[in-house]
């Protein structure tokens, strides 16, 4: 994944490392987390696939991966990344394991969206959405 910035995210008492990276083998997204102070690690490998309607950044942003029925993650941003790891971890993924493990992140697309929509719709709205709702 060559040189990427390295970002945190606590989870509990737990910290992990997370990055994400472009392939351009295969025209790929690349997600890998890391529990802090563990040798082993899961690359979750989105690849580029439009007869499936699979799509990555060469065609769209970077860092993103695009189903065609309109869906997208944006693999940059924190709330994808937690969603992401809460998948891979229930999938078996064992953060504290040595093991390095490789996923195919479109088969865990569905269930990250869907859990991304979960949590949104338990958030209660930002005072902005709130005021614009009252005066229209």
């Amino acid at each position: 994944m060559g040189r990427h910035k390295f970002r945190k995210l606590v989870v509990g008492d737990d910290r992990f490392i997370w990055t994400v990276g472009h392939g351009c083998r295969e025209y790929r997204e690349l997600v890998r987390f890391r529990k802090f102070g563990s040798a082993g690690h899961v690359l979750v490998v989105f690849r580029s696939r439009p007869a499936e309607g699979h799509f990555t950044s060469d065609e769209y942003d970077n860092g993103t991966a695009k189903h065609a029925d309109g869906r997208h993650l944006n693999l940059h941003l924190p709330g994808v990344a937690r969603a992401l790891m809460d998948e891979v971890i229930s999938r078996g993924w064992q953060p504290d394991s040595t093991g390095h493990v490789e996923m195919d992140g479109w088969d865990l697309f569905d269930a990250v969206t869907f859990r991304i929509m979960a949590h949104n719709a338990e958030r209660p709205p930002d005072r902005d959405q709130a005021a614009s709702r009252r005066f229209n």
